[in-house]
């Protein structure tokens, strides 16, 4: 699984793609998703409405229809944005609530399929380009790692780690952890090689689309 936090600057905006969200609200919090479809998202948002605004004025926002409202301006609406409707149309991901406009920042945190995180994130890069885009390290069983190797392959780089081959522990050599792998030194080899060709790919993934 991968994992990217997304941060657009909502104050500078160029395509004017917030430009309405941030003359009438100060601060919006997306607190869940009621229901997904293809035309948008019917949402929980908490909003703070600049001075003299109100929910006529977010009702009146091409991309919103205001279903309810409840205390401490609470509204349900159907959210049609571009980035919405973007990320709704993409495979294999999820946006994960709750997500923010504050501070004059859109941030937005979504988690999937590497390879369909990384299409998601090269798409904003040309359609909504944003000002930061931030990797985050998932630490769960399951990471992407052992998904791309082979039961043998990970065991054989499990174990190298473990008794300190990378730091050049003494005595720690091929043979030796063939023995341990009761594998042949030549398949070892082999199979450390995928290994770290996996963590070379997944680290160029992290140097591209950290920035």
């Amino acid at each position: 699984m991968r994992e990217v936090q997304l941060v657009w600057d909502a104050t500078t905006d160029p395509l004017g793609i917030f430009h309405g969200l941030t003359d009438v609200c100060s601060y919006i919090k997306v607190l869940c998703h009621l229901e997904i479809a293809e035309s948008g998202v019917r949402q929980i948002l908490e909003l703070e409405f600049q001075p003299g605004k109100g929910i006529d004025d977010v009702a009146a926002l091409p991309y919103f229809n205001v279903e309810s409202m409840f205390e401490n301006n609470a509204l349900v609406v159907w959210n049609s944005h571009p980035l919405v409707r973007m990320a709704t149309a993409a495979q294999n991901i999820q946006v994960l609530p709750p997500y923010e406009l504050a501070e004059g920042e859109v941030r937005i945190t979504v988690r999937g399929l590497p390879e369909t995180v990384g299409q998601f994130v090269r798409m904003c890069r040309q359609t909504l380009p944003p000002k930061h885009i931030k990797v985050q390290r998932m630490v769960e069983s399951g990471d992407d790692l052992e998904d791309r190797l082979t039961a043998q392959q990970f065991a054989c780089f499990k174990s190298a780690a473990e008794h300190g081959y990378y730091q050049q522990k003494e005595g720690v050599t091929l043979q030796f952890l063939a023995d341990l792998q009761g594998v042949s030194r030549s398949t070892l080899q082999e199979h450390l090689k995928s290994a770290e060709r996996a963590i070379l790919e997944r680290t160029a993934f992290d140097l591209v689309n950290d920035a």
